[in-house]
């Protein structure tokens, strides 16, 4: 009876505490970041960190850039790693924000240590900036709250930080919120106002995770299908949409058009089938887990847990809800619509097998889950904040209802991951040795047809002479994608040219520079592929007294995009400060 009677009076006060303090402007951003470090804290203060699908692979990126880094070299295009014939991830799969982890291991950090800041920074600003859109949505801050510990404490938040240990998609948390943001401002707001959120959401977004990228623009079509009359009366909405499109194709453009350019022009593996033992056909999810949070009990079973009871739950209270209609009602059902649509289109319900094998490089059907949490979350706590009604009462029952439901899934998740993990001898620590293979992952982005294995065994430090009888000598290999070495012995004449083949896969933008030791003009030498699918230098006969130089210099594509990318990123940032001073000074 008595614990029972102090039960009460600690409930009691805690209520008292609430009513005290709810107003004020810092209650709930306070409240949403006490959750986040409940959240992970463990998994910061926990040594090591479960090794999840692909986490020995987004490490070797991080060891790469930072080992690049250390060798003076900005942008690392080609990985150095564990790889010795450079690795041209970097050109395929956007590296913009992983320079910071490689920086904190630059600095002396722990390959492991430096993942997991990151991760927590990837965690922490998705919360963030997931109570920024909504707030902004709703004007209310208990929406913005519960839309945070919706998304950053769901199941799948778990499943892509320490079973899938998907570093990309984790890299979007921070970004797709702004996107719903922008799109809410542009239909139903100041469209003006939609621009910079939708801009920044998606740059961000292709900085991280080419693949997001194209699903959150089929969504953002889909969006506009839908609110097609809204956009026919009103130009001034469309123009906006195709203001932010053409201000995010410029800031990407760096990365994007050389990346076109490279696969336009060569053959690399990315399809599913190069890099797959299956079908994106028998990778759909069953009808039956889409919502339930059970992890699956093999921990490299590849499909997510479901999305969380909890959505389904509000989604049953809001079909027997009549709310009034306003813009943010529509905008709400809408997430809600959409978010329920996604979920279906991650099993059967779409012909995988058929039409859209067509799409089959997105790899997953699931990976239509992060859009669907996004948008259940924005709609969820929308719909949780019409219900609470502004009563300090309902609101305080709803976080203690949202506080059970989304804590119980996500640390289910994670106890059993770490659990299944540290059980199986699976995890990664300061002492774990990255496995070489680890390099590529699967293979992506390697040209079609390369000898794996000698990308392990081929020596740095060998360049032959394939064709014609100078040897080369004093092969110096700084690191991934640079090279040099002294040719000598040739009379004038003797042969028409030499061909060297130099330990590096081929990708377009290597150069080679001849220096002759005459002190005569350098030169561009003739760079191209292989049979092996390995880099060839071709030095004319006549020149074979002096030192040449191998390294990657991008293609002229590549060269003009950066600047392009950097120009409007100056003038943007410019526009921005000047309109603030000027608003400053109004």
């Amino acid at each position: 009876m008595n614990i029972r009677n102090g039960l009460k009076a600690e409930i009691n006060a805690v209520r008292r505490a609430w009513r005290k303090n709810e107003d004020r402007s810092y209650f709930y951003p306070l409240l949403l970041t006490l959750f986040c470090i409940a959240a992970f804290l463990p998994i910061m203060l926990i040594p090591g960190i479960p090794a999840g699908h692909d986490i020995f692979f987004h490490a070797a990126r991080i060891e790469s850039i930072s080992e690049g880094l250390s060798h003076g070299t900005f942008p690392v295009r080609i990985y150095p790693g564990v790889m010795n014939t450079g690795y041209a991830n970097g050109l395929f799969y956007p590296d913009v924000f992983l320079y910071l982890p490689a920086a904190l291991k630059l600095a002396g950090l722990p390959t492991v240590v430096a993942y997991k800041i990151f991760i927590a920074l990837c965690f922490g600003l998705g919360a963030a900036s997931m109570y920024y859109a909504v707030r902004r949505i709703a004007h209310e801050s208990f929406a913005g709250f519960a839309a945070g510990i919706l998304y950053m404490l769901s199941s799948y938040a778990a499943s892509v930080l320490l079973i899938r240990a998907s570093l990309g998609e984790m890299q979007c948390f921070p970004f797709l919120p702004l996107v719903v943001l922008g799109m809410y401002n542009i239909f139903f707001r100041a469209p003006r106002q939609g621009v910079i959120p939708l801009v920044c959401g998606m740059t961000g977004i292709a900085f991280s995770h080419v693949i997001t990228l194209f699903l959150t623009t089929v969504f953002i079509g889909c969006l506009c299908v839908f609110f097609m009359p809204k956009l026919l009366c009103s130009p001034l909405r469309i123009w906006m949409l195709a203001l932010s499109a053409i201000l995010t194709v410029l800031l990407t453009s760096f990365f994007y058009p050389p990346m076109i350019e490279m696969l336009a022009n060569g053959t690399f593996c990315v399809e599913t089938s190069e890099v797959s033992a299956s079908a994106i056909s028998t990778r759909t999810i069953p009808v039956t887990r889409l919502w339930l949070e059970l992890p699956y009990m093999k921990t490299q079973y590849w499909h997510p847990a479901g999305i969380g009871i909890v959505f389904l739950v509000i989604l049953i209270v809001r079909l027997r809800l009549k709310l009034p209609c306003s813009t943010i009602r529509l905008w709400q059902d809408t997430m809600l619509i959409f978010g329920t649509a996604m979920l279906l289109c991650c099993t059967d319900f779409l012909p995988w097998e058929g039409l859209f094998s067509a799409i089959g490089f997105i790899q997953f059907p699931w990976r239509l889950y992060l859009l669907a949490l996004v948008c259940l979350s924005v709609g969820g706590a929308l719909t949780v904040s019409a219900l609470s009604r502004k009563k300090t009462v309902s609101r305080f029952r709803w976080t203690v209802g949202l506080t059970i439901g989304c804590f119980s899934a996500y640390f289910l998740s994670a106890t059993y991951i770490y659990a299944a993990k540290i059980f199986e001898h699976e995890t990664m620590s300061q002492e774990t040795v990255l496995p070489a293979a680890s390099a590529i992952a699967a293979g992506h982005y390697l040209p079609s047809g390369i000898n794996r294995e000698a990308l392990f065994t081929s020596d740095s430090k060998t360049v032959e002479n394939i064709s014609g009888n100078a040897p080369a000598e004093n092969v110096d290999c700084e690191t991934g994608g640079r090279l040099s070495f002294q040719t000598s012995g040739l009379v004038d004449g003797e042969c028409e040219k030499n061909v060297y083949r130099i330990p590096f896969v081929f990708y377009r933008g290597y150069r080679a520079v001849f220096e002759p030791s005459s002190g005569s003009a350098a030169m561009e030498l003739e760079c191209a592929e292989g049979r092996d699918k390995f880099l060839t230098v071709a030095l004319p006969g006549q020149k074979t007294s002096g030192k040449v130089r191998v390294f990657y210099g991008g293609t002229p594509t590549r060269r003009v995009c950066e600047w392009i990318s950097l120009s409007t990123f100056i003038i943007l940032l410019t526009s921005f400060l000047v309109k603030k001073c000027r608003k400053g000074k109004a």
